[in-house]
């Protein structure tokens, strides 16, 4: 008796490359013959908060066809240290189903002195594909045209972490309509067309201290509450600063967190205290800061030493003795590389003009790299300051002696 016929399948990436479909398992070096890509690191077990953050990235990357919502590639920013690649794996892994075709994953190397080319992920993602070595196009264009003619007609999610720029990400996105991309940045990428953006900043303070009693116990947080909040607020609320705080509780169960939070408050070693293997603000800083003009760096450390955690562009101006044009330009260079943040509500101080916050662990890198010491800008900071810290207290959420 004969079997049934079967369909046939969809051609493979290697049989693409190797001139029709193989009659067996064969081996050719560095494709992944047979395998599906399933590429994704492993979530953060622990993951703490962000529900709202969560659902939308999930209603972006499946849609909602309850509430007429259609998928849409992702881009996930916001400062150093928020969460952006905890959220995207989080919200990636909860997808996974949603892509039976398999899911890419590249870190992009926005974070290090050297990102990754795109025909360099555009090779890695050919051979998960089933490319052989030996068959990769030469150029990154030939690349590109290869791989999103292999996604056509399969359902995968692309995931791109630590990307630096649109011109970065660009040539990674799956062309179809079936495929989705969940991008991860500093830099909002608001250049690519058909996305949804999610921007994260610091947490709730009820959040916080749930990822930090999530770490290393919830009962260790409610009997050193106070304390607690002060490890906190030491830390900006940010999952980064609040993880190494508690890897540090982790390593030393009988250690108080009355005794952490005396360690982080002086300014002269906070970032210091907040550096346990490879959970350091001080390098997640660096990373960006590098990025940042000469002029623009030392604009950073002479804001940072006025001590005025909020100002508008107007007394940037003042503070470093700059036209006001010119100081407009520093601060959405400082904005877009998210030194600053745009400030809200009432941080903003009203009046209709964009005011900016520079954040305390900000604030501490930028004095302890030390640039644009002295000058006119010293002068004129004495002058501005006092008006600045009129918002202060609402724009650091702490005084500028616990900050500084």
């Amino acid at each position: 008796p004969h079997s049934p016929a079967q369909p046939p399948s969809a051609p493979t990436a290697f049989d693409l490359c190797d001139n029709g479909p193989a009659p067996g398992p064969r081996h050719h070096s560095g494709g992944w013959r047979g395998v599906v890509p399933r590429m994704l690191p492993a979530p953060v077990r622990d993951f703490t908060g962000r529900a709202a953050q969560t659902a939308l990235a999930r209603r972006a990357l499946r849609g909602d066809p309850s509430g007429g919502a259609e998928s849409r590639d992702l881009v996930v920013t916001g400062p150093m240290g928020t969460g952006k690649s905890a959220l995207a794996l989080h919200a990636a892994h909860l997808c996974r189903t949603a892509f039976p075709d398999g899911q890419l994953h590249a870190d992009l190397g926005g974070e290090t002195s050297a990102p990754r080319e795109p025909a360099e992920v555009l090779g890695w993602f050919l051979r998960a594909l089933g490319v052989p070595e030996g068959r990769l196009p030469a150029s990154q264009e030939e690349r590109g045209q290869l791989y999103r003619s292999l996604l056509a007609g399969r359902r995968m999610l692309v995931v791109l972490d630590n990307a630096v720029d649109d011109r970065q990400v660009r040539p990674l996105l799956p062309g179809g309509t079936d495929c989705r991309a969940l991008v991860t940045g500093r830099r909002a990428l608001a250049s690519l067309e058909g996305t949804r953006l999610i921007v994260l900043g610091e947490m709730a303070e009820a959040e916080a201290l749930r990822l930090l009693g999530g770490v290393i116990g919830e009962r260790r947080v409610a009997a050193e509450w106070e304390a607690a909040r002060r490890i906190v607020r030491y830390c900006d609320r940010l999952p980064l600063a609040l993880r190494a705080a508690a890897a540090r509780l982790v390593a030393c169960p009988e250690r108080s967190l009355a005794l952490l939070a005396a360690r982080l408050a002086p300014a002269s070693r906070r970032l210091d205290e907040l550096r346990v293997g490879s959970l350091d603000v001080r390098a997640a800083l660096e990373a960006g800061y590098r990025r940042l003009s000469a002029s623009t760096r030392v604009a950073l450390g002479a804001l940072a030493r006025s001590g005025a955690p909020c100002f508008d562009a107007r007394e940037a101006a003042a503070l470093l003795a700059l036209a006001e044009r010119d100081a407009e330009e520093v601060l959405e260079e400082l904005l877009a590389a998210r030194f600053v943040e745009e400030a809200r509500g009432e941080e903003s101080g009203g009046g209709g003009r964009p005011a900016y916050v520079l954040r305390p662990l900000v604030r501490l890198y930028a004095v302890e790299r030390g640039e644009g010491r002295g000058g006119a800008a010293s002068g004129a900071a004495r002058r501005v300051v006092p008006s600045a810290e009129r918002r202060s207290a609402a724009a650091a959420g702490v005084s500028l002696v616990e900050a500084v």
